[in-house]
């Protein structure tokens, strides 16, 4: 692989308008491709697991549920989780 794409992005649950905001988060996912897609503050109710399907393919989630935005309760299984991903995204990136 040459380079990795990645997007991260505080998706902030509840707050600020999330339908309207969802068609641009769904035109901005389609439109960048990340090989990698970090994303905070995630609600499966309110549809947020559309934003990681315009993100393309392949694709895997991983989930690390925490207190805080620094996993200050789950940072090890925070580091495990990224080390995972990070194989996965090398093993499927394009050659």
């Amino acid at each position: 692989m040459d380079r990795l794409h990645v997007a991260t992005l505080n998706i902030r649950n509840l707050a600020d308008r999330w339908f309207e905001r969802l068609p641009l988060l769904l035109a901005d996912m389609a439109a960048l491709q990340p090989d990698l897609l970090g994303l905070q503050e995630v609600v499966y109710v309110l549809q947020q697991d559309r934003v990681i399907g315009a993100a393309g393919e392949p694709k895997r989630l991983w989930v690390v549920d925490s207190s805080d935005h620094r996993f200050s309760d789950r940072l090890d299984e925070f580091d495990k989780t990224l080390l995972e991903a990070i194989g996965w995204v090398n093993e499927h990136a394009p050659r």
